[in-house]
C-alpha cells in the first residue's frame, strides 16, 4: 500500500468485515444449478449501514490501486492475495460479477507466479530435493488457481451472470485437460465443466457456444475411450444443426462422428459379428434424419466401408477404405482419433505384426 493511512483504513475495514453476517444463512453456499442460483444480484446481502458501505467502497478503490502497482512490479503472490481481498469486499457490497472477475484475476496472478517459478528453476541447477520442493510449490499455485476459478463460477452463477460463469467454465476446462499445465490432468473434470457450460448456454439461448462445449466434451470422451458417451453428444449436436440452415455443413461432421463412435463402442465390446448391426442402424438413422446424408455421399461410403472392415476383421481393408476417403480430403482431427482406435484395435486382435509404433512421428500417416 502506498501510505500508512491507507494501511490503517484497510485493516480497520477488514476487521469490521469479519464481524458481518449475511441476512440469508446460505448466501455463499450455492453450487452449479442449485435452487438459489440465478436469483439475480443481491444489492444489500448484509444490511450494511451507509457508513459501512462507504468504507467498503473506499476499500475496493484502495485494493484496486494497490493491485495495479503489485502487478506492475510482478509481485504475483501479493497481487493474488490483494485481488482476493478485493473480491471479499465486493461481495459484501453485493457486486458478485465484479467479485468473480477479481477471483479470476487472483488465479491468473498465481499462473504468472507458477510460470516465473518454472523459468527461474530452469535457469538454475537445483539439487534433487529443491527440484521436488519447487514442483510442490508450483502444484500448490495451480490447484489454488482451480479453486479461485471454481469460486468465481459459483459467484457468477448465483448472481445470475450466466455467460460470465459459462465462460469461466470453458476456460477452466482447457486448463484441467492440459497436461502441460497440471502434472495430473483431469479429462473427467474437463468434461463435467463443458457439459455444465453447455447447459448454461442452452438455457440462455446461446446455442452456438453450447454446441462448441458439447463437441469439446465429446472429443475429451473419445480420448478416454468413452465412445458410447461421445456418440450421444455427437448425436445431440447433429440433431440440433440439421434444423439450422447456416449450420447444416457442421451436421455432416457430427453425423459422421456419431456413427464412428457407435462403431468404436461396439468394437470395444468384443462381441459377435451381430454387434455391428448397431453401427449399421446408426448409419441408417443418420440417413433418415438427414435426407442429404445419402448412401452415395463420401462420408456414408467411408462409414459403410469401415463397418464392413470391422465385420471382416480386416485391418488392411480398413486401411484401403480410409486411404480412398483421404485421397479427396483428409479426415477431421476428431475423426482421425477414432479411426486410429479402430485400426490399432483390429491390428492388436487379428494382425499383431501390423501394429505400428505409436512413438513414431506422423503416427496417423504411418497407420494408413
Amino acid at each position: 500500500m502506498s501510505t500508512e493511512k491507507e494501511h490503517a483504513e484497510l485493516n480497520a475495514m477488514e476487521q469490521e468485515m469479519m464481524g458481518l453476517k449475511p441476512k440469508k444463512k446460505k448466501w455463499f453456499s450455492f453450487g452449479f444449478f442449485n435452487k438459489g442460483a440465478g436469483k439475480g444480484p443481491e444489492t444489500d446481502p448484509y444490511g450494511l449501514t451507509e457508513d459501512q458501505r462507504k468504507r467498503l467502497q473506499t476499500g475496493a478503490v484502495l485494493y484496486e490501486k494497490a493491485v495495479r502497482q503489485l502487478t506492475k512490479d510482478e509481485k504475483w503472490e501479493e497481487a493474488s492475495e490483494t485481488y482476493e481481498r478485493n473480491a471479499k469486499c465486493l461481495l459484501f457490497l453485493g457486486k458478485r460479477s465484479d467479485a468473480a472477475t477479481c477471483l479470476i484475476s487472483a488465479g491468473n496472478c498465481l499462473l504468472n507466479l507458477s510460470n516465473h517459478t518454472i523459468t527461474t528453476a530452469n535457469k538454475q541447477k537445483l539439487p534433487p530435493e529443491e527440484i521436488e520442493a519447487t514442483q510442490t510449490r508450483i502444484n500448490t499455485y495451480l490447484h489454488k488457481y482451480i479453486e479461485y476459478c471454481e469460486r468465481a463460477i459459483d459467484e457468477a452463477l448465483c448472481g445470475g451472470y450466466f455467460h460470465q460463469a459459462a465462460s469461466y467454465m470453458t476456460t477452466l476446462s482447457k486448463f484441467v485437460r492440459n497436461p502441460a499445465q497440471l502434472s495430473t490432468h483431469n479429462l473427467q473434470k474437463s468434461i463435467e465443466l463443458l457439459l455444465n457450460a453447455s447447459k448454461v448456454y442452452f438455457q440462455n439461448n446461446d446455442n452456438q457456444h453450447a454446441i462448441n462445449c458439447l463437441t469439446n466434451a465429446a472429443i475429451d470422451m473419445q480420448k478416454e475411450h468413452d465412445f458410447d458417451g461421445a456418440s450421444k453428444l455427437w448425436l445431440q449436436c447433429a440433431e440440433y444443426c440439421i434444423d439450422i440452415p447456416v449450420m447444416r455443413l457442421c451436421a455432416v461432421k457430427y453425423q459422421t462422428s456419431f456413427v464412428l463412435c457407435v462403431l468404436a463402442a461396439v468394437l470395444s465390446l468384443e462381441g459377435g459379428d451381430d454387434v455391428y448391426d448397431k453401427a449399421r442402424d446408426a448409419l441408417t438413422d443418420m440417413q433418415t434424419l438427414d435426407p442429404q446424408f445419402t448412401p452415395s455421399r463420401r462420408e456414408a461410403i467411408l462409414l459403410d466401408g469401415l463397418i464392413d472392415s470391422c465385420e471382416n476383421h480386416s485391418p488392411s481393408q480398413l486401411t484401403s477404405v480410409v486411404a480412398a476417403f483421404s485421397s479427396t480430403l483428409a479426415p477431421e482431427p476428431e475423426h482421425r482419433a477414432v479411426l486410429t482406435f479402430l485400426k490399432t484395435t483390429l491390428c492388436e486382435r487379428y494382425a499383431p505384426d501390423e501394429v505400428p509404433d505409436k512413438g513414431k512421428k506422423g503416427f496417423f500417416k504411418n497407420l494408413f
